[in-house]
């Protein structure tokens, strides 16, 4: 595994932390403000990921419009870029993601969300290095999505004709990778923060490992000490 970067692009998926338009199967559980608050620090935890990789080119594409992303007050570290998400749903945005930057002539390209922030710089690295020998990487996880997808060509059919949303986007996806002949390899399986009991397993995995998502860990830390104070509050957390 060489672990760098070479003419690769390093993209952060997000939606803007907008009260009422983020993590809003949680925010049920826990308010609209605290659900904001928390994907907060996911994204805060994703952008610190992506600077792990050296020598990437880093952009932030961003869902929910630039007027939330301004009032969130979260600084890019320099050199990144910040453009809107394009398209009318997730798979052709991908899509148009990665035909962009290999336009640009990236040779391995490379997209993760926030709701895994944890997953650790040497899956990123990992990913990388496997786009050196194979077309795809994916980075499954545990609800039938995926945290991660990495390509070194352009791959159109895996974003067109999936159920986005639904437990079936890994399954439907490795089935197109198929049809297209296309080699593939998969990370380590993992969960993403979407669920009221999400948060109980990211807390025990940050209880041991803070520095993996410290901006999360923080919350989390937070949260349980709202919690103490006015058990009606946060009762899910």
């Amino acid at each position: 595994m060489t672990g760098a970067c070479g003419s690769s692009t390093l993209i952060v998926f997000a939606r803007a932390p907008a009260p009422g338009s983020v993590k809003t199967r949680l925010a049920a559980s826990i308010g609209a403000a605290e659900a904001t608050a928390l994907h907060r620090a996911c994204m805060l935890d994703a952008i610190r990921l992506a600077e792990s990789a050296p020598g990437c080119r880093r952009r932030l594409l961003l869902a929910g419009g630039m007027a939330h992303w301004q009032e969130a007050g979260i600084a890019l570290p320099p050199g990144w870029q910040l453009e809107p998400q394009r398209g009318s749903e997730l798979g052709e945005r991908m899509e148009r993601a990665f035909a962009e930057d290999f336009r640009r002539g990236a040779s391995r390209v490379v997209i993760i969300g926030t709701d895994t922030p944890w997953m650790g710089r040497r899956r990123i690295r990992t990913a990388l290095a496997w786009l050196d020998c194979n077309d795809a990487v994916l980075g499954p996880s545990v609800d039938g999505g995926y945290y991660l997808v990495g390509l070194r060509r352009p791959l159109p059919a895996i974003f067109r004709g999936i159920g986005w949303g639904s437990g079936a986007v890994l399954a439907s996806t490795r089935r197109a990778l198929r049809r297209a002949r296309a080699s593939y390899r998969l990370l380590a399986w993992d969960f993403d923060l979407d669920r009221p009991d999400d948060i109980e397993r990211a807390r025990q995995l940050l209880r041991r490992r803070p520095d993996r998502a410290p901006a999360l860990a923080e919350w989390l830390l937070a949260a349980q000490q709202r919690q103490k104070n006015d058990p009606v509050e946060l009762r899910s957390v």
